[in-house]
Protein backbone atom coordinates (compact mmCIF):
# COMPACT_ATOMS: atom_id res chain seq x y z
CA UNK A 1 0.00 0.00 0.00
CA UNK A 2 1.43 3.35 -1.06
CA UNK A 3 0.11 6.90 -0.57
CA UNK A 4 0.29 7.38 -4.35
CA UNK A 5 -2.52 4.83 -4.67
CA UNK A 6 -4.95 7.49 -3.48
CA UNK A 7 -4.43 9.47 -6.69
CA UNK A 8 -5.53 6.45 -8.73
CA UNK A 9 -8.62 5.63 -6.68
CA UNK A 10 -12.22 5.83 -7.85
CA UNK A 11 -14.42 5.83 -4.72
CA UNK A 12 -17.67 5.72 -6.74
CA UNK A 13 -16.63 2.57 -8.61
CA UNK A 14 -15.38 1.05 -5.36
CA UNK A 15 -18.70 1.80 -3.65
CA UNK A 16 -20.65 0.07 -6.43
CA UNK A 17 -18.49 -3.06 -6.17
CA UNK A 18 -18.75 -2.93 -2.39
CA UNK A 19 -22.55 -2.84 -2.56
CA UNK A 20 -22.53 -5.90 -4.82
CA UNK A 21 -20.22 -7.65 -2.41
CA UNK A 22 -22.48 -6.88 0.52
CA UNK A 23 -25.47 -8.36 -1.31
CA UNK A 24 -23.58 -11.53 -2.19
CA UNK A 25 -22.29 -11.83 1.36
CA UNK A 26 -25.84 -11.58 2.71
CA UNK A 27 -26.80 -14.40 0.34
CA UNK A 28 -23.84 -16.45 1.67
CA UNK A 29 -22.11 -16.37 -1.71
CA UNK A 30 -18.78 -15.79 -0.02
CA UNK A 31 -16.63 -16.48 -3.06
CA UNK A 32 -18.70 -14.07 -5.13
CA UNK A 33 -18.54 -11.47 -2.37
CA UNK A 34 -14.77 -11.89 -2.17
CA UNK A 35 -14.50 -11.21 -5.91
CA UNK A 36 -16.57 -8.04 -5.54
CA UNK A 37 -14.45 -6.71 -2.70
CA UNK A 38 -11.31 -7.56 -4.66
CA UNK A 39 -12.69 -5.43 -7.49
CA UNK A 40 -13.52 -2.64 -5.04
CA UNK A 41 -9.98 -2.73 -3.67
CA UNK A 42 -8.69 -2.26 -7.19
CA UNK A 43 -10.53 1.08 -7.22
CA UNK A 44 -9.82 2.14 -3.66
CA UNK A 45 -6.95 0.19 -2.04
CA UNK A 46 -6.62 2.60 0.88
CA UNK A 47 -10.13 1.96 2.25
CA UNK A 48 -9.77 -0.23 5.38
CA UNK A 49 -13.41 -1.35 5.33
CA UNK A 50 -12.81 -3.14 2.02
CA UNK A 51 -9.87 -5.07 3.45
CA UNK A 52 -11.97 -5.96 6.49
CA UNK A 53 -14.84 -7.13 4.30
CA UNK A 54 -12.65 -9.32 2.13
CA UNK A 55 -11.01 -10.77 5.22
CA UNK A 56 -14.48 -11.74 6.46
CA UNK A 57 -15.31 -13.36 3.11
CA UNK A 58 -12.11 -15.36 3.16
CA UNK A 59 -12.57 -16.44 6.77
CA UNK A 60 -16.10 -17.59 5.94
CA UNK A 61 -14.54 -19.86 3.30
CA UNK A 62 -11.90 -21.05 5.82
CA UNK A 63 -9.17 -19.35 3.79
CA UNK A 64 -7.54 -18.14 6.96
CA UNK A 65 -4.08 -17.42 5.60
CA UNK A 66 -5.53 -15.08 2.98
CA UNK A 67 -7.90 -13.61 5.56
CA UNK A 68 -4.89 -12.80 7.74
CA UNK A 69 -3.17 -10.91 4.91
CA UNK A 70 -6.27 -8.73 4.52
CA UNK A 71 -6.66 -8.23 8.26
CA UNK A 72 -3.02 -7.13 8.52
CA UNK A 73 -3.60 -4.57 5.77
CA UNK A 74 -6.70 -3.33 7.56
CA UNK A 75 -4.81 -2.95 10.84
CA UNK A 76 -2.05 -1.05 9.05
CA UNK A 77 -4.55 1.39 7.55
CA UNK A 78 -6.70 1.81 10.67
CA UNK A 79 -4.81 0.61 13.76
CA UNK A 80 -7.33 2.01 16.22
CA UNK A 81 -10.30 0.08 14.77
CA UNK A 82 -11.49 -2.78 16.97
CA UNK A 83 -12.97 -4.70 14.04
CA UNK A 84 -9.65 -4.77 12.23
CA UNK A 85 -8.09 -6.53 15.22
CA UNK A 86 -11.11 -8.81 15.48
CA UNK A 87 -10.63 -9.87 11.86
CA UNK A 88 -6.97 -10.52 12.62
CA UNK A 89 -7.78 -12.56 15.72
CA UNK A 90 -10.27 -14.67 13.76
CA UNK A 91 -7.76 -15.36 11.00
CA UNK A 92 -4.99 -16.21 13.45
CA UNK A 93 -7.29 -18.59 15.30
CA UNK A 94 -8.13 -20.23 12.00
CA UNK A 95 -4.47 -20.84 11.11
CA UNK A 96 -3.95 -22.31 14.58
CA UNK A 97 -1.86 -19.54 16.16
CA UNK A 98 -3.95 -19.25 19.30
CA UNK A 99 -1.50 -17.14 21.31
CA UNK A 100 -1.27 -14.51 18.56
CA UNK A 101 -5.06 -14.64 18.18
CA UNK A 102 -5.43 -13.93 21.89
CA UNK A 103 -3.06 -10.95 21.63
CA UNK A 104 -5.03 -9.58 18.67
CA UNK A 105 -8.31 -9.90 20.57
CA UNK A 106 -6.77 -8.07 23.53
CA UNK A 107 -5.62 -5.32 21.17
CA UNK A 108 -9.15 -5.01 19.81
CA UNK A 109 -10.59 -4.68 23.28
CA UNK A 110 -8.09 -1.93 24.02
CA UNK A 111 -9.72 -0.06 21.14
CA UNK A 112 -13.28 -0.86 22.23
CA UNK A 113 -13.54 -2.26 25.74
CA UNK A 114 -17.26 -3.05 25.64
CA UNK A 115 -17.19 -5.05 22.39
CA UNK A 116 -19.05 -8.23 23.36
CA UNK A 117 -18.03 -10.21 20.28
CA UNK A 118 -14.37 -9.51 20.90
CA UNK A 119 -14.71 -10.44 24.57
CA UNK A 120 -16.22 -13.78 23.56
CA UNK A 121 -13.50 -14.31 20.99
CA UNK A 122 -10.86 -13.58 23.62
CA UNK A 123 -12.33 -16.22 25.93
CA UNK A 124 -12.37 -18.71 23.04
CA UNK A 125 -8.68 -18.00 22.43
CA UNK A 126 -7.85 -18.34 26.12
CA UNK A 127 -9.53 -21.72 26.25
CA UNK A 128 -6.83 -22.83 23.82
CA UNK A 129 -3.87 -20.95 25.30
CA UNK A 130 -4.54 -22.51 28.71
CA UNK A 131 -3.54 -25.81 27.12
CA UNK A 132 0.11 -26.85 26.66
CA UNK A 133 1.57 -25.93 23.29
CA UNK A 134 1.57 -29.57 22.18
CA UNK A 135 -2.20 -29.77 22.75
CA UNK A 136 -2.72 -26.49 20.92
CA UNK A 137 -0.88 -27.88 17.89
CA UNK A 138 -2.94 -31.07 17.93
CA UNK A 139 -6.18 -29.09 18.15
CA UNK A 140 -5.15 -26.89 15.23
CA UNK A 141 -4.30 -29.96 13.15
CA UNK A 142 -7.56 -31.74 13.90
CA UNK A 143 -9.67 -28.64 13.22
CA UNK A 144 -7.96 -28.19 9.86
CA UNK A 145 -8.51 -31.86 9.01
CA UNK A 146 -12.18 -31.69 9.92
CA UNK A 147 -12.63 -28.63 7.71
CA UNK A 148 -10.84 -30.39 4.86
CA UNK A 149 -12.99 -33.47 5.36
CA UNK A 150 -16.19 -31.41 5.23
CA UNK A 151 -15.07 -29.49 2.13
CA UNK A 152 -14.14 -32.67 0.27
CA UNK A 153 -17.42 -34.30 1.26
CA UNK A 154 -19.34 -31.31 -0.12
CA UNK A 155 -17.30 -31.46 -3.32
CA UNK A 156 -18.06 -35.13 -3.79
CA UNK A 157 -21.75 -34.48 -3.30
CA UNK A 158 -21.59 -31.84 -5.99
CA UNK A 159 -19.94 -34.38 -8.31
CA UNK A 160 -22.60 -36.96 -7.69
CA UNK A 161 -20.77 -38.75 -4.93
CA UNK A 162 -23.49 -38.21 -2.36
CA UNK A 163 -26.37 -40.45 -1.45
CA UNK A 164 -27.23 -42.63 -4.45
CA UNK A 165 -24.21 -41.46 -6.47
CA UNK A 166 -20.93 -43.21 -7.21
CA UNK A 167 -18.92 -43.70 -4.05
CA UNK A 168 -15.29 -43.00 -4.93
CA UNK A 169 -14.19 -43.34 -1.32
CA UNK A 170 -15.64 -42.85 2.12
CA UNK A 171 -14.85 -39.42 3.53
CA UNK A 172 -15.39 -40.72 7.04
CA UNK A 173 -12.27 -42.88 6.79
CA UNK A 174 -9.84 -40.16 7.77
CA UNK A 175 -7.25 -40.90 10.40
CA UNK A 176 -6.59 -37.95 12.73
CA UNK A 177 -4.17 -39.95 14.84
CA UNK A 178 -1.24 -39.36 12.49
CA UNK A 179 -1.10 -43.03 11.54
CA UNK A 180 -1.87 -46.39 13.00
CA UNK A 181 -5.61 -46.69 13.25
CA UNK A 182 -8.80 -45.29 11.80
CA UNK A 183 -10.74 -43.17 14.25
CA UNK A 184 -13.61 -42.47 11.87
CA UNK A 185 -14.26 -45.77 10.18
CA UNK A 186 -17.65 -46.48 8.68
CA UNK A 187 -20.26 -43.77 9.09
CA UNK A 188 -19.31 -42.61 12.56
CA UNK A 189 -20.20 -38.98 13.35
CA UNK A 190 -17.74 -36.11 13.45
CA UNK A 191 -16.10 -35.58 16.81
CA UNK A 192 -17.35 -32.80 19.02
CA UNK A 193 -15.04 -30.06 20.24
CA UNK A 194 -14.59 -31.69 23.63
CA UNK A 195 -13.95 -35.11 22.11
CA UNK A 196 -11.24 -33.55 19.97
CA UNK A 197 -9.76 -31.90 23.05
CA UNK A 198 -9.67 -35.17 24.95
CA UNK A 199 -7.97 -36.84 22.00
CA UNK A 200 -5.49 -33.97 21.58
CA UNK A 201 -4.50 -34.18 25.24
CA UNK A 202 -4.02 -37.92 25.01
CA UNK A 203 -1.95 -37.65 21.84
CA UNK A 204 0.18 -34.84 23.26
CA UNK A 205 0.88 -36.81 26.43
CA UNK A 206 1.46 -40.10 24.66
CA UNK A 207 -1.34 -41.71 26.65
CA UNK A 208 -4.06 -44.09 25.43
CA UNK A 209 -6.42 -42.72 22.79
CA UNK A 210 -9.89 -42.09 24.28
CA UNK A 211 -13.09 -43.27 22.66
CA UNK A 212 -14.21 -40.65 20.14
CA UNK A 213 -17.71 -41.85 19.21
CA UNK A 214 -20.85 -42.47 21.24
CA UNK A 215 -21.97 -46.05 21.82
CA UNK A 216 -24.22 -47.62 19.20
CA UNK A 217 -27.93 -47.49 19.92
CA UNK A 218 -29.26 -50.69 21.46
CA UNK A 219 -31.82 -52.44 19.22
CA UNK A 220 -35.30 -53.06 20.66
CA UNK A 221 -35.36 -56.19 22.75
CA UNK A 222 -36.96 -57.85 25.69
CA UNK A 223 -36.08 -55.88 28.86
CA UNK A 224 -32.83 -57.32 30.23
CA UNK A 225 -32.68 -59.24 33.40
CA UNK A 226 -31.25 -57.68 36.52
CA UNK A 227 -27.99 -59.52 35.94
CA UNK A 228 -27.64 -58.03 32.43
CA UNK A 229 -28.46 -54.42 33.27
CA UNK A 230 -24.91 -53.36 34.07
CA UNK A 231 -23.55 -54.84 30.85
CA UNK A 232 -26.09 -53.05 28.63
CA UNK A 233 -25.82 -49.61 30.25
CA UNK A 234 -24.11 -47.19 27.80
CA UNK A 235 -20.78 -45.79 28.87
CA UNK A 236 -20.69 -42.15 29.99
CA UNK A 237 -19.62 -39.74 27.25
CA UNK A 238 -17.61 -36.54 27.69
CA UNK A 239 -19.58 -33.34 27.73
CA UNK A 240 -19.28 -31.54 24.35
CA UNK A 241 -20.63 -28.49 22.60
CA UNK A 242 -21.72 -30.42 19.56
CA UNK A 243 -19.20 -28.98 17.12
CA UNK A 244 -15.98 -27.21 16.57
CA UNK A 245 -15.34 -23.56 17.22
CA UNK A 246 -13.21 -21.69 14.72
CA UNK A 247 -12.92 -18.60 16.87
CA UNK A 248 -15.56 -16.80 14.85
CA UNK A 249 -19.29 -16.39 14.49
CA UNK A 250 -21.24 -18.82 12.35
CA UNK A 251 -21.02 -17.87 8.71
CA UNK A 252 -24.47 -16.30 8.85
CA UNK A 253 -23.39 -14.17 11.81
CA UNK A 254 -20.36 -12.54 10.18
CA UNK A 255 -21.57 -9.21 8.90
CA UNK A 256 -19.61 -7.36 6.25
CA UNK A 257 -18.92 -3.79 7.30
CA UNK A 258 -21.23 -1.05 6.17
Amino acid sequence: LAPDDAALSDPAAAQAAKASGGAKFAAKDFAGAEACFTSALGWDPLEPVLWSNRSACRAAQHLYGDALVDADACCELKPGWSRAHGRRATALFGVGDYEAAEAAAVKGLECEADNKALAELLETCRKETREPLAVQKQMATMRAQQRSQAQMSNLLKGLGGGSGGPQVFNMQNFDFSGGGGNLFGGNKPKMSEEQMRSLARAMASGGPTPATTPPAAKPPSVPPSTADKKATRPAAQPLGDGGESDGEDDEGGIVADE
